[in-house]
């Protein structure tokens, strides 16, 4: 695999959906910054992330694989980071938030462009 990304400079963020247990071990050194859910972050580590203990657990084996940054997405729960330069894992909780539905705004639009 070749990093076309590291010699400009370029920040690279990786999100290994759909995931794959057997992903090239090159992904994980040229990524600068890893974004994983919870069963994606399973497939690539074989641990089950039930908490936000499990993220953190399954974030230090990615950076052990060699990313920079690692983000496991928890849903409702927010995420967890962890960092080879922060490598305590943080969690970062969400509001709740009522969400809208925006179909309606796009079938208007459609009738009358502007």
């Amino acid at each position: 695999m070749k990093n076309i990304a590291g010699p400009h400079s370029v920040k690279t963020l990786f999100n290994p959906a759909p995931a794959l247990a057997d992903l090239d071990p090159e992904f994980y050194s040229h990524s600068d910054i890893i974004c994983c859910n919870e069963s994606e972050a399973e497939i690539l580590t074989g641990i089950a992330v039930g908490d936000t203990e499990d993220a953190g657990r399954v974030g230090l084996i990615l950076l052990e694989k060699g990313c920079k940054t690692v983000i496991v997405t928890l849903g409702p729960e927010g995420c967890v980071m962890v960092s080879t330069k922060e490598p305590i894992p943080k969690h970062i909780p969400v509001e709740k938030v009522i969400a809208v539905d925006t179909t309606t705004c796009l079938a208007v639009e459609s009738q009358f462009p502007s």
